[in-house]
């Protein structure tokens, strides 16, 4: 069987974007424009729009899905070790998440360090959620995903929110693609109950796509 024309090309970015990275002595701020330009290797996800707004201050974009349930959001926070990318680095991911999930999604630009160490990060994580209440969303009805340490913000979030004595019914994803695994855990801030996902079928015993709850 012959190399598709998509594998062709992808072969042709991994190359290109090789070389780039490749060079001694890249100064952060051209390894951060390397790093947002592998978002152009993924595929966009067919009826989402996105519109850039200020999320009381923290720059953000939202995803909107066709139909998208009005009334309900997802705060996504982007991969990079809060060191590298943005939001444009995660927009396409998190668009194909608000379509599954039929929701809105917040794609939060947070601070990177080290211009900005922690906590800033998860400082800009609950003010962007904030900004969601003040938009009219309850609590109840936000959710947070991530990527990588944008999985580790979505965990994050919740903990400090319940830390201060509020009220929060929000569920957590956080994702992490490992050397051997493309698998995602999801943790729930209700329930402790941790579910380990893939591509694989739908699971009856958890109604989710590939999901099974571990022993």
């Amino acid at each position: 069987m012959g190399i598709s024309r998509q594998q062709h090309e992808f072969a042709e970015f991994q190359a290109r974007t090789s070389a780039k990275s490749g060079v001694p002595g890249l100064d952060l701020a051209v390894v951060r424009d390397i790093i947002d330009s592998y978002q152009r290797a993924s595929t966009e996800p067919e009826g989402v729009s996105y519109a850039e707004v200020d999320a009381g201050g923290v720059p953000a974009l939202w995803a909107i899905p066709e139909g998208a349930d009005p009334d309900k959001a997802l705060l996504h926070f982007h991969f990079g070790g809060s060191v590298t990318a943005s939001m444009y680095s995660d927009r396409k991911a998190a668009g194909h998440i608000a379509k599954a999930a039929g929701v809105r999604s917040l794609v939060v630009d947070f601070r990177l360090a080290p211009e900005h160490p922690y906590p800033a990060q998860v400082d800009d994580a609950e003010t962007a959620y904030r900004w969601l209440l003040s938009q009219g969303y309850e609590p109840k009805n936000i959710g947070s995903t991530g990527h990588s340490i944008g999985g580790t913000l979505a965990v994050m979030l919740p903990l400090r929110l319940l830390a201060k004595g509020e009220a929060t019914r929000a569920r957590s994803s956080a994702s992490r693609r490992g050397p051997t695994s493309p698998s995602r855990t999801l943790r729930s801030t209700r329930t402790k109950t941790t579910t380990r996902c893939s591509a694989g079928p739908r699971s009856s015993s958890s109604g989710q796509p590939g999901c099974r709850t571990p022993p």
